[in-house]
């Protein structure tokens, strides 16, 4: 989407929240995730690089 379409601050907004995301921290308050929280995010994060690992091996598989 053209930044142009945005609200203002938008962009800034997404910037901030992809880096808090990051940093395993909340997107909204910047604390640090714990609990439940930081056990999803890890959880995620492990199923992101067994999708690519499999993404990967197909790839390769079929070039053929």
């Amino acid at each position: 989407m053209p930044k142009a379409l945005l609200s203002e601050g938008h962009y800034e907004r997404l910037q901030l929240y992809t880096e808090r995301h990051s940093n395993k921290e909340d997107i909204y308050t910047g604390e640090p995730l714990s609990g439940q929280d930081l056990h999803d995010w890890n959880r995620d994060l492990e199923k992101a690089k067994l999708g690519k690992h499999l993404t990967d091996y197909q790839r390769t598989k079929h070039k053929g």
